[in-house]
């Protein structure tokens, strides 16, 4: 357990945090060698279980202190501390006696008491203990990777695949750093909360590089596949000699055919025409004759 102080006076207000190692104090009837070996196994267990699941189990403390300055008087004062903005009820393990509410302005919950009586110069500390908020569940990270991961493969072979790998390949770095700076022992705890909020932005950014994959995904399966297009070309090749030399007769016999019927039908329109005419004539005057009979 980590702790965080927040300091009040008989006006109370957040003057600072401080970030302050945790101080086991073990009493036991035990032998000195049962003891040494207990500590061997808590040691050898923590490096063991190191890691961004654990420091998700961690509690964090965070210290309220009222202070009456007066030496001489007693006071009574009222604390009102806001807690961090991702910290909701449900993640408050132990209020220590003070009480909870959100203020909807700030849209921040905070702890407080209304009458806390201090005598001259006494302090009084609120130990409020808190989950640890400010984690990135690893499980998160790996999903976003294996998310990114599938699109990528079904990218391969479209226009957007070399984009798409490049994409990828930064997304697995930005998250490989989430997971290594959020495990960072060695930060404060002040630091880790900043670090986590970085971290949420990366995040949601990488989530947005995803939503644009899968947006170049759905064009890429929209349009025909490379294959489909080979498969349906017509075949041109040439056709052999004596296959242009049977086309090349059978075009010309069928305009032959259609020029003798053309001429034949000339012809026979033709003479009925004349010998129309000629009846026409000798209808009309008939005592001439027929001129060609007469000749």
């Amino acid at each position: 357990m980590h702790r965080l102080s927040i300091v009040s006076s008989t006006n109370p207000r957040t003057i600072g945090y401080l970030d302050k190692s945790l101080w086991v104090r073990i009493k036991s009837p035990l032998s000195f060698t049962v003891i040494c070996l207990g500590i061997f196994g808590l040691i050898l267990c923590s490096s063991l279980t190191a890691s961004a699941q654990e420091r998700e189990r961690e509690s964090i403390e965070l210290s309220v202190i009222a202070v009456n300055p007066s030496d001489v008087k007693t006071q009574t004062v009222q604390i009102k501390t806001y807690l961090p903005k991702e910290i909701t009820p449900d993640m408050i393990i132990d209020a220590s006696g003070l009480d909870i509410e959100f203020d909807s302005e700030q849209s921040m919950y905070y702890v407080y008491k209304d009458e806390v009586k201090l005598n001259p110069a006494e302090t009084k500390t609120f130990n409020i203990e808190l989950k640890d908020a400010w984690i990135i569940p690893q499980g998160r990270l790996d999903s976003l990777k294996v998310q990114t991961e599938s699109i990528v493969t079904r990218l391969e072979g479209s226009q957007f695949y070399e984009s798409a790998q490049l994409l990828g390949e930064t997304i697995y770095e930005v998250l490989d750093t989430v997971t290594v700076t959020q495990d960072d022992d060695t930060v404060s705890r002040k630091s880790h909360i900043g670090i986590y909020r970085n971290n949420l932005k990366i995040v949601n950014q990488v989530k947005e590089d995803i939503d644009r994959l899968e947006k170049q995904l759905v064009v890429a399966s929209s349009l025909p596949k490379p294959d489909v297009l080979e498969a349906s070309e017509l075949k041109t090749e040439s056709p052999t000699e004596s296959t242009s030399w049977m086309i090349i007769f059978i075009i010309m016999l069928f305009i032959g055919m259609l020029a003798g019927v053309f001429f034949f039908t000339w012809q026979t329109q033709a003479h009925a025409t004349k010998n129309l005419i000629s009846e026409a004539r000798e209808s009309a005057f008939p005592e001439q004759g027929n001129p060609d009979k007469e000749s």
